[in-house]
Formats: structure tokens, sequence, C-alpha cells
């Protein structure tokens, strides 16, 4: 069985998710296991209790330390700003990189992490959520298959009741969330997994329209958006919307559809999708059916079965899709701020 010696940067909320992703891996995989051997955070004494949770040996507050050991794969789960440098540097030493989304915060920084990516024998992944969700995953590859003919929308509402004043508390340890310039934003910083899902329905997008407000207090105050609204044109057809909200006067909800000229498919919770075939008299339901692998196991198998940083199992989440999925963000961004449609790739 082989091993993979991890590292993994940032000791914060979702560092459970991802160690925990790691430790199933033995089980899951069958064919190889995720050693964990150093933990990087600026508090130290998180990185501390961390590790004896999860027997991690090493501990450090510079994630240079972890690029010089013998680290073959490297978990970046810092904030977006401070991805770049950990990234390029393992990329070039030949390290794998899973990097939580969203790729970067600015393009420059974007296309740094790509072009070491492209230039690597290394993989590099980036942390998008929806693809390996059970119902998001089914109804893309629905629609992959043709089950849904020509693509008319595709769309990914979420609200949920999360801006209150406990977001100001200062012993937060993701105070940058209420920071617009250092978060991008709810659109960014949130709606990348649904932008990234978007994409992997529609194809790459031509054009952005976006709409944003400030309304809950502690957010407002701060500058913050916590109401997005996104139009998106697909080169290839059809049109796509994110609606992202955490306004305190919503309902927690989150619904997730694509609409095409044969057959329409939504999500809004629970064991079954909803399907509506052209000309059919009744609503369909289907079972939401599991995911053969989490996000990580994902990563694992595209180093070990595979090897090849060209042969990814699932290309919408290698750095060159997230880099299009930034560009998205922040054509939103932008036109959110002017009022004005945006198009990807060109200078507003």
């Amino acid at each position: 069985m082989r091993t993979i010696n991890v590292g993994i940067i940032g000791a914060g909320g979702i560092f459970p998710n991802h160690a925990e992703a790691l430790r199933a891996i033995e089980r899951t995989q069958g064919t190889c296991r995720a050693n964990l051997v150093a933990l990087c955070d600026l508090d130290l004494d998180l990185a501390h209790k961390r590790a004896a949770e999860y027997g991690i040996p090493t501990v450090t507050n510079d994630w240079r330390d972890l690029i010089a050991r013998p680290v073959d794969a490297l978990f970046i789960l810092t904030p977006p700003s401070a991805h770049r440098e950990p990234a390029v540097a393992a990329l070039g030493a030949g390290i794998h990189v899973f990097c939580e989304k969203p790729l970067a915060h600015t393009l420059a920084d974007g296309r740094a992490i790509l072009d070491a990516a492209r230039a690597s024998k290394a993989v590099c992944q980036v942390g998008f959520n929806n693809l390996f969700e059970p119902a998001t995953r089914q109804m893309w590859r629905m629609s992959a298959r043709g089950e849904c003919g020509r693509l008319v929308r595709a769309y990914d509402r979420h609200t949920v009741f999360r801006a209150s004043t406990s977001w100001t508390d200062p012993k937060r340890r993701d105070r940058w969330r209420l920071d617009q310039a250092a978060s991008g934003g709810r659109m960014q910083e949130f709606g990348s997994h649904k932008v990234n899902w978007l994409v992997a329905v529609g194809g790459k997008v031509r054009t952005v329209v976006g709409r944003a407000d400030s309304v809950a207090e502690a957010l407002a105050e701060r500058g913050v958006d916590d109401v997005n609204l996104l139009l998106a044109d697909f080169e290839r057809g059809g049109v796509g919307t994110v609606e992202v909200s955490l306004v305190p006067t919503t309902w927690n909800a989150w619904s997730v559809g694509i609409q095409g000229a044969e057959a329409g498919v939504e999500w809004s919770g629970g064991k079954t999708l909803l399907v509506r075939r052209k000309d059919a008299e009744k609503t369909e339901e289907i079972p939401v059916e599991s995911v053969p692998e989490t996000r990580q196991a994902h990563f694992f198998r595209w180093i070990t079965e595979i090897g090849d940083p060209a042969q990814c199992p699932t290309p919408e989440v290698t750095a060159e899709a997230a880099y299009h999925v930034l560009e998205v963000c922040l054509a939103f961004l932008e036109s959110a701020r002017t009022g004005a449609m945006q198009r990807i790739g060109q200078p507003s």
C-alpha cells in the first residue's frame, strides 16, 4: 500500500473536515493511505492542539518548513490571499497541491498558480464541493449525458441565516470574511462553489452581470455584501444564475436545477430529484445517488492511480478550471460595482 506524506497549512475551521477525510483514505481507497506528517498555522497553540488530536508529529508557523520536509502532498487551507506563495513553491518542488477554493484572491495570483501547475509534474486540485455532493453531482452527470437536451438555464439558489452579530466576535479566526477586499465578498468566498458547478454544466462563461447589496447590520457597517445575484451567459448557449444570501430575514433554502429543452431537473433538499420531461404529464421523483468518492479521495486517486497532471479524472476541479471560476467571480464584483455587464477575459 502506497503512503502519501501530507503537510497541511491552516488549522482553522475547515481543518477537521479535511483531516477526517484524509484519515478515511486508507479505508475508502484501499490502495493508499494519507500520513499526516506536518501542520502549519500562525496560531501555534491551535496548531499544537490540532496536531495532538490527529497525531501529527511536526508543528510550525512557517509554511516553508513544510516545503523543505519530505512531503508528497500539501493541503492549503488558508484564506485565499495566502494561497499563491505556498502553492507556487510546492508545485515548483514537485509536491502535489490541494488548494481550498477560490484558487486565489486576484487574477495575478491565480495566474501565478495556474502557470506553476502547468509547468509542474505534480497535480493541483482546487477544493470545490458541488461536484462531490450527491444531488448536484448527479444533476451535472445527467446534463453531461444529454438527458436534459440543449441547456436553457442552470441555477443555484442558496440562502442561509448566518449574518448575525456573532460574525463580529473578536475571537473568530475567520475575521477576514468581514473584510470585503480580503474575502472578495460572498460570491468569491462562498459562491465560487456554485459558479464552479454552473461552469461544469454550461461550459465557459462569456459575459457576467452582477448585483450585490449589504443588509445585515453586522456586515453592512463593514461594507461587506450579503446578497449576491449573478447572471452568466455561456459561450455555447444558455444562461446560469447564482443567488447567495445571508440576510437575517430570509429562510434557509438551497435549490439547484437545470432546465433543458428535453427535461428539467431540480433538487431542493432531501433524497430525491424532481425531473420533468418534455410532454410528460407528471413530475418524476428519482433517488439521489451516492457519490463514489470525496474530493480528497479524488485527489489521491489522481495522484496514485493516474499520476499525470494533464489527466485529471474531473477536469472541472483543476487549476485551469478554477482560474476561469475566479475570472467569473471577479467579473461579478466589477459588474456589481459599476452596474455594467462584464466580458470574461477582456478589460472592462
